[in-house]
C-alpha cells in the first residue's frame, strides 16, 4: 500500500506487536476493515505515534488522583 494511503488511515485505533525475531507489525482499525502493516516506514510511524501517546499519559497514581478530583467535583 502506498505511504500516502497508509498515512491517511492513521486516525483510528491501532495495535503493535513484536514477533519472536524482533520485527514489528502493526494493525490499524477503521470503519470498513483492518489493515496490517509491516513496512519499515509504516511501522516506524506507528511506533512514533505510540511513543507520543505514551509520553503524554499520566502515571497510574496521577490517573487515580485525577479521577478522585473529578468524582469530588461532581458530588
Amino acid at each position: 500500500m502506498a505511504r500516502k494511503a497508509v498515512a491517511r488511515r492513521l486516525s483510528g485505533p491501532f495495535n503493535l506487536a513484536r514477533g519472536a525475531g524482533g520485527d514489528w507489525v502493526g494493525h490499524m482499525e477503521h470503519q470498513i476493515d483492518g489493515l496490517v502493516v509491516d513496512g519499515d516506514h509504516e511501522v516506524a510511524t506507528l511506533l512514533a505515534r505510540w511513543n507520543m501517546i505514551r509520553n503524554g499519559a499520566l502515571s497510574h497514581r496521577q490517573s487515580i488522583e485525577l479521577m478522585k478530583e473529578v468524582v469530588t467535583s461532581w458530588t
